[in-house]
């Protein structure tokens, strides 16, 4: 769908390279009015670009981003598993030094599981 009037290039989308050329010969030779108008053209164009972009591929981030997050709970799930089994000396390690090159998430789940089994002895 190509324009005499710099309509859409390749596609639905547009040529920004083609807009930025007319932004800077406007700024450089063009009056006010024209400066305004290339520029305001150009932000038009690359929000165009991006609203395409988000139609063409929106449903695929999508489903990778609910993807990671079925991943990530499913890890964390056998992480806390895992962790439940450990004596409480070996969780306040994880906790207090990292041990193991442990993140901040493993940490976290040390502290609750510590935590956890505080309260639980506390309450007999």
């Amino acid at each position: 769908m190509s324009g005499k009037d710099g309509g859409k290039e390749s596609g639905y989308y547009y040529d920004l390279g083609k807009a930025w050329g007319e932004v800077r010969d406007n700024f450089a030779n063009g009056t006010n009015r024209k400066k305004i108008s290339s520029a305001a053209s150009l932000v038009g164009k690359a929000l165009s670009n991006v609203a395409v972009h988000v139609m063409n591929n929106g449903q695929s981030y999508a489903d990778s981003a609910t993807t990671s997050i079925k991943m990530t709970a499913e890890r964390r799930k056998l992480l806390v598993e895992n962790y439940m089994k450990l004596p409480s000396s070996e969780l306040l390690a994880i906790y207090k030094e990292g041990a193991g090159g442990v993140g901040d998430e493993e940490r976290n789940i040390a502290f609750r599981i510590l935590l956890q089994r505080k309260k639980s002895r506390g309450s007999d």
